[in-house]
């Protein structure tokens, strides 16, 4: 019993030390005028669409404030690393290494990303206002959002891009919807298959979820012209072999017969057709505007999300 009363003892004790810096850092803070921002990247520093946002939030918000505003930034690994052990870690690697910086927003990047800081507050940034983005609606919703949490929501609605693929090919037959293996891979096939439901009984649909690169290359060479074929993400192949969103696109386009759409715009220019497609760096100018207005002094709890628009 004794020993359970130590081992119990000894996170609180340390919680208390940590709040007692945070106080003094932040009478500091406050002195020097300097506003600091923590952006949360989801996965690592190769994954194009979060660098895309990140830069353009950067850039925007160096631009337009005219105060002392330093930016940090956070590559978490969540695609990755999918297992609860990584998640913790990381809450108390980053609550050490921030104990001395008391922080006027943090930026999360994706819903991942957002979910790790909302489930976390109470042990890391207590009380810091969060901006998040790319985000759609579905995945927002499984997120609990308290009040000073806002930001961008993505119109990720891939129903948009069957509608935009039907006008290019109206003798389309056929769909096929390809997504990965990993935790947000199924995710986005679970999100499309609702989204999709309304129209599908127009097509022949099959979805290539879960399966090797291997499997994918052999299926998308048997497809016929008339098929509709649309990309979502693959974080992760059936073998658990990692790669980033986009680095398989090209791949996918040379073997298959029929073309291929995507809801990102970071996979032009590898032989995608097109899509309803979400624009990075518009995403990150809108988040970045939220987070001006936030470190300039008005209550995050009085900013309602607002809605990117997707462009064609």
């Amino acid at each position: 019993m004794l020993h359970r009363q130590v081992c119990g003892e000894r996170p609180f004790s340390a919680l208390w030390l940590l709040v007692v810096l945070l106080s003094i850092f932040s009478d500091a803070h406050a002195q020097d005028g300097t506003r600091r921002v923590l952006i949360l990247y989801p996965d690592s520093n190769v994954n194009r669409s979060s660098l895309i946002v990140g830069e353009a939030i950067r850039k925007r918000v160096l631009e337009r404030s005219s105060l002392d505003t330093r930016m940090h930034g956070e590559f978490l690994e969540l695609s990755r690393f999918t297992d609860t052990g990584h998640r913790q870690r990381l809450v108390q690697y980053l609550a050490q290494k921030y104990a001395h910086i008391t922080f006027d927003a943090v930026v999360a990047i994706g819903p991942e990303s957002l979910k790790l800081v909302v489930d976390n507050r109470s042990h890391f940034l207590p009380e810091v206002p969060v901006v998040f983005c790319c985000t759609s609606v579905a995945r927002l919703a499984n997120i609990e959002r308290p009040p000073d949490v806002t930001g961008v929501v993505g119109d990720f609605d891939v129903s948009k891009t069957l509608s935009l693929a039907e006008q290019l090919q109206p003798n389309a037959r056929k769909l096929v919807v390809i997504a990965g293996a990993g935790p947000f891979d199924l995710q986005w096939a679970h999100i499309a298959r609702k989204q999709l439901a309304p129209q599908e009984k127009r097509f022949e649909t099959r979805y290539l979820v879960g399966l090797t690169r291997e499997a994918i290359l052999q299926e998308l060479s048997k497809l016929s012209r008339d098929t509709i074929v649309i990309l979502l993400t693959v974080f992760r192949d059936g073998a658990g072999r990692d790669f980033v969103p986009g680095d398989l696109t090209a791949e996918f386009v040379r073997a298959s017969k029929a073309p291929i759409y995507g809801p990102y715009d970071t996979s032009l220019g590898h032989g995608l057709v097109g899509g309803h497609m979400i624009s990075f760096e518009a995403v990150g100018n809108e988040t970045a505007d939220l987070l001006l207005k936030i470190i300039n002094g008005t209550d995050p709890r009085t900013l309602s999300p607002d809605e990117h628009r997707t462009r064609k």
